[in-house]
């Protein structure tokens, strides 16, 4: 139980300064301290959000008796010697997606945390996102009798920058990047997957080496078909819902703008015959202070994360075997994996 703590974050890039905008830079309890392996990057941070210090080497956070968790924020084919490393030291850790390139990285990261015991937390945001939280919610209370067809959507025109062009670094393209947080949220909603089928087009993206356009149709073990889509290279597209769920007894679903519910049913979800709209979404406005909030509760209560290192393993292996899809021209049987 950590009612206070010190907490380094270890990547002082875009996605850190998300985070020193959340509870981890606001608690009074927290003492907040940075790293990178450009000491001028850390000490940027450090000045612009009064963080508690910063550090010159990785060596010396792990050393320090007043850190007590790592927020990882490096590139990802860095997450494993950085995990490791801290697992060594009895660090807590707190990593960005996905927990790593492969299976074979994440199991190496899981192996290392449960025999050295210390907490392990992946910030999969969009499990935050109140549209999902809601969805789920939903489905398991019958709202919309049986889903049968489950959608997940991300359309963009986006051109990434740095390390994400790289397949090394990334190990892939926009699916393992972005679109992880898509496929959590289609197994949220749909559960465990039994049967994928994938493609991937690179069209559109020349400066990235993966793909920038991803599509996995599913059978989930329930029987619900699922269909996704994650692309970065759309040059201009049709409006879309971000989720949509079709069930034998009505219809929910994410228009980015607010979420909508229909029940044949329940006529708290019926409007004479027409959906209702239950809140506005302004996707991603919510999502990362809330997923920093749940971590420190966590961490302080000492239950259960949301997303422990098997569910973000999960997801990575939909990735990695979508891309086995991709590469064999077949469907894939999870079941016998």
């Amino acid at each position: 139980m950590y009612e206070k703590m010190g907490i380094a974050i270890i990547g002082c890039g875009g996605i850190a300064e998300a985070h020193c905008q959340t509870v981890l830079g606001k608690d009074e309890n927290i003492k907040l301290y940075m790293y990178d392996v450009d000491y001028r990057r850390a000490e940027f941070l450090c000045k612009k959000y009064n963080a508690s210090g910063c550090f010159k080497t990785y060596e010396d956070v792990l050393m320090s008796k007043d850190i007590d968790i790592v927020d990882i924020c490096v590139p990802h084919d860095e997450h494993v010697s950085v995990v490791l490393n801290a697992t060594q030291a009895g660090k807590h850790i707190l990593s960005e997606k996905p927990i790593a390139r492969t299976l074979a990285e994440a199991d190496m990261i899981l192996d290392a945390v449960k025999s050295s015991g210390v907490r392990f937390f992946v910030a999969e945001c969009y499990r935050f996102y109140p549209s999902a939280l809601k969805a789920k919610e939903l489905i398991d209370k019958g709202t919309i009798g049986k889903p049968f067809l489950i959608q997940v959507n991300s359309l963009q025109f986006h051109t990434p920058s740095g390390w994400r062009r790289d397949k090394e670094k990334t190990g892939g393209g926009v699916l393992i990047d972005r679109g992880i947080h898509f496929v959590n949220y289609f197994r949220l909603l749909g559960g465990k997957v039994k049967t994928l089928f994938a493609t991937f087009n690179h069209d559109t993206i020349s400066a990235m080496e993966g793909e920038d356009t991803a599509t996995i149709q599913a059978i989930f073990e329930n029987g619900a078909t699922g269909q996704l889509v994650v692309s970065w290279g759309m040059r201009m597209f049709t409006p879309f819902a971000w989720m949509a769920v079709y069930g034998s007894e009505g219809t929910m679903f994410d228009m980015g703008d607010g979420f909508y519910v229909f029940s044949a049913n329940d006529p708290q979800y019926n409007d004479n015959g027409k959906p209702v709209r239950l809140f506005d979404t302004m996707l991603e406005r919510y999502i990362i202070p809330e997923e920093m909030q749940h971590f420190v509760d966590r961490m302080r209560d000492g239950e259960e994360f949301a997303v422990t290192g098997e569910e973000a393993r999960a997801d990575l292996e939909i990735v990695e075997l979508a891309a086995r899809s991709v590469e064999t021209g077949r469907a894939i049987d999870l079941t016998n994996e």
